[in-house]
């Protein structure tokens, strides 16, 4: 029976070990889906810098556009000057000239604050387009190590399943059935007692049940958690 016990220590620790690297496995696809979306993330930034580079640089050429339209008015303004025959209608002239030189001022104005607008989104786009550099490169390597860990993943976890299905075969089927029933409910199955205490549920047990688990006759179960009990003498103990 102490074999047995030591044979189910073995495969739970094989179990343990499968539930690990199986869960990180399957981990994986979320990994890259994460890393997926702050690429995406960090490109919309990039695009979102562009075409408020872009924006800056219409509202540039919209102004200066402005600029001359103003400027080519004014000049056909001011050559109506002779041509003007009364005073109201000359009042009314240098009135749309004195427009077109504020329109001019303006549009001059606008043209230099442009300028410092379009400065200032060049700057934020090169900055953008040097974070997309350096997520895009980190990404990429993090992406080729995953795939390197989920290859490995993969052999480890057929190596153990092999193994588990060796020493399975070592323990006698029923209470390798009643080890595999608790594992489905809780883990560990098997839990080491201290004393009269188990260390799963922290719950103590009854002499008559401890010393029959110290003669090693039979496995016991904790009757509060339902584990299987092992003395923690047996794992300083020859098997």
């Amino acid at each position: 029976m102490r074999e047995s016990i030591q044979y189910l220590l073995d495969l739970q620790k094989l179990d343990d070990d499968l539930i690990a690297r199986t869960e990180e496995f399957e981990a994986q696809p979320g990994l890259a889906a994460a890393a997926e979306q702050v690429r995406e993330a960090v490109l919309a930034q990039g695009e979102a810098a562009k075409l408020a580079l872009e924006a800056e640089e219409l509202a540039r050429r919209n102004a200066e556009s402005a600029v001359r339209d103003a400027e080519a008015l004014l000049q056909r303004l001011e050559g109506q000057q002779g041509q003007v025959k009364s005073n109201d209608a000359y009042r009314a002239l240098l009135s749309e000239i004195e427009a077109a030189k504020n329109s001019i001022s303006e549009q001059e104005t606008a043209v230099l604050e442009s300028m410092e607008t379009i400065d200032a989104a060049r700057q934020r786009k090169a900055q953008v387009d040097a974070e997309i550099a350096e997520t895009t490169d980190r990404l990429d390597g993090e992406g080729r190590e995953r795939e390197e860990r989920r290859q490995t993943l993969e052999k480890e976890i057929s190596a153990l399943r092999g193994s588990r299905d060796e020493v399975a075969s070592k323990v006698e089927s029923g209470l390798l059935a009643r080890y595999e029933k608790i594992s489905l409910r809780r883990r560990p199955a098997i839990v080491v007692l201290t004393g009269e205490l188990c260390t799963g549920c922290r719950v103590g047990i009854p002499p008559q049940l401890y010393n029959q688990m110290l003669e090693g006759l039979s496995v016991v179960a904790c009757q509060s958690c339902q584990r299987l009990l092992i003395a923690d003498r047996w794992l300083k103990d020859e098997v």
